[in-house]
Order: C-alpha cells, then sequence, then structure tokens
C-alpha cells in the first residue's frame, strides 16, 4: 500500500537587518526544515519538484500553491544571461530594469504587486525585507553557477514573512555532478558588449564541486551609460555518511554603473558601484525512510556607492551603504 503520509514541515528563522539610511545593510539567518515524504518516492530524483513552496523538497503535483520552476540550462541555451530577463518568463510576474539599461536596479511586479511585496530567497536565505528591496540585486545578477529558478505566486509567500504577498523567488546553486568537466564561453555584440563565463565542476567520491567565474561589460545605447560586472559562485558538497550531507555555497559579485546624464540639475553621469557576498552553509541529514531534516545558516553583505552631481554643490554629493 502506498504511504500517504502528508508532508510536515517547521521553520524558525532570525534576521538582523539595520535600516539602509544607516549606513549598513548585513544579515544573518538561521534556517531549519523539517519534512515526512511518501517512503517510496526519492524527492532528490524528482525533476518536477520545488523547494520553495515548502521550504522543502516536494513534487509539482503535490503543491496547491501557484509556483513556476526554470531549469538554468534550458535557459542559457536560448541565450538567457541575466536573472531579470529569466523571470520574463515566469506568468503573472514582470521585471523591467529601470530605463531598460543593463545594469540598472529593476523591479519586479508579480500579479500586480510592487517590488517590496516580494522577496528573493537565495540557496535557502531570504536577502530581502521591507527595509531592503532587492532591486540592485535583480538588476545587476546573472544566472552563471544556478541549476534552477523558482518563482512562488501569490499569498502563500507569507510563508517567508508578513511582506511577501506578492510572491518570493527562489534561486539555487548548481551542485557539481560527473567527472570532471569545465565549460567556457565569450560573447561579443554591439554597443562594445562583452559576456564571458567559466564553469567547472565535477565529483571525488564523497565530495562534489561547482565554481563559477563571470565578466559583463556594456556601454548601452547612451552614452555615458557603461555597466561592468566581474561575478563569482562556490557551492563544495561532501557527504558524510550515506544520511548526513554537508556543503558550503558562496556568491558574490561586483559592479559598476553609469546613469546617463539627463541635462538640467543633473548635467553628467551618475556612478553607482554595488557589490555584494552571500555565504551559506548547510547540513542535510536523512533521520530515516520518510523523514528528512535540513539547516541552513547565512550571511549576506552589501555595499553601495552612488556619487550624484547636485546643482550648486562642488565637489559631487554621494550616498554610500555598507
Amino acid at each position: 500500500m502506498k504511504n500517504t503520509t502528508p508532508a510536515l514541515q517547521w521553520s524558525a528563522s532570525k534576521s538582523v537587518l539595520p535600516s539602509i539610511a544607516t549606513g549598513s545593510l548585513t544579515v544573518l539567518s538561521l534556517g531549519l526544515s523539517s519534512t515526512l515524504v511518501p517512503a517510496d518516492e526519492d524527492l532528490g530524483c524528482l525533476p518536477d519538484t520545488t523547494v520553495i513552496a515548502n521550504r522543502t523538497a516536494t513534487p509539482l503535483d503535490k503543491v496547491g500553491s501557484s509556483v513556476s520552476v526554470l531549469d538554468v540550462g534550458a535557459l542559457d541555451q536560448q541565450g538567457v544571461r541575466n536573472l531579470d530577463d529569466a523571470l520574463k518568463f515566469v506568468p503573472g510576474a514582470i521585471s523591467e530594469s529601470l530605463g531598460g539599461q543593463r545594469g540598472s536596479s529593476s523591479s519586479l511586479f508579480i500579479r500586480g504587486t510592487k517590488t517590496n511585496a516580494a522577496h528573493l530567497v537565495v540557496d535557502g536565505m531570504r536577502i530581502s525585507d521591507s527595509n531592503m528591496t532587492f532591486g540592485g540585486f535583480l538588476g545587476s545578477s546573472n544566472i552563471i553557477g544556478l541549476s534552477r529558478i523558482e518563482v512562488l505566486r501569490g499569498p502563500q509567500g507569507a510563508l517567508y514573512g508578513g511582506e511577501s504577498i506578492g510572491g518570493v523567488v527562489g534561486i539555487y546553486s548548481q551542485k557539481g555532478e560527473g567527472d570532471f568537466n569545465g565549460k567556457l564561453r565569450v560573447e561579443g555584440g554591439s554597443f562594445d558588449t562583452w559576456n564571458s563565463m567559466l564553469a567547472l565542476q565535477g565529483e571525488s567520491g564523497d565530495f562534489a564541486y561547482s565554481l563559477s567565474l563571470g565578466h559583463e561589460s556594456t556601454d548601452n545605447d547612451l552614452p555615458n551609460n557603461a555597466f561592468e560586472m566581474l561575478s563569482y559562485t562556490l557551492r563544495l558538497d561532501y557527504a558524510v555518511n550515506p544520511c548526513l550531507h554537508i556543503g558550503i555555497t558562496l556568491r558574490g559579485a561586483d559592479t559598476t554603473f553609469e546613469a546617463p546624464a539627463y541635462g538640467g540639475t543633473y548635467s553628467s553621469p551618475l556612478d553607482d558601484e554595488l557589490s555584494y557576498t552571500l555565504a551559506t552553509v548547510f547540513a542535510d541529514y536523512d533521520v530515516n525512510e520518510i523523514w528528512n531534516t535540513k539547516v541552513t545558516i547565512g550571511i549576506y553583505d552589501q555595499q553601495y556607492h552612488s556619487q550624484s552631481p547636485v546643482y550648486g554643490f562642488n565637489p559631487a554629493s554621494t550616498y554610500d551603504t555598507d
């Protein structure tokens, strides 16, 4: 007889989010999840599963929420290179950069709600709240080193906090698999646009690794409108025994963006610099055949610098957060 035990999950989280106006943004997070699943199903082998809906791997046909799962490999084959463009494939979601330039801050509207009504979860850690949206992260991030992107639409996003009534976006780092292999890509285009990446991954015994490095630059289509980004992702996994798996993830980027001059008060370009680092440590334990629990601890640090020419002031005014 098939075991139809309903899924059971529990979670706890704690975050410290100083207001961006104070000049610092550092997020500390501790997350735990536990689930009971049918004994005759191996969720790790199911291609059509979601993590974002219940905070644990669940088959899509057993989820009552509205969820979209995007395969990053398929997106890459279609020429999609950044997170902003990837989210345009999600029904009920609109992702747009300010002014349309690559590298500018982006907004995400899920089911008509504003950006601050949605949250971003990276490798199980929420990196946004009501004081800090993810517009800068969204506008400058690529999909290098990711395995999948999930979008939970609607009020079920309240599972991640009361400000998530629009929905939640979850992105997950690629786990290394198979023999050592790599991929190198260099692309060029108009407006002096260059996009390159190097990805290495593999397995050796109980150890799995995945490393990706990326560089992107473009002048965009207006004078004084250049964007440049250096990015990296790393994931390491180790199977302590058949029941216990531990690992770390590391993701970061350094970006620079010039907003074009519009005349009048802002008669010269605006210079924005954004850098962020996200690190997580996780442990995944199979208690028995139907019970799995996972603990994730992470820290996110973001630094932002903006130099804005203001009429009547010399030198230009600056705005910093770190």
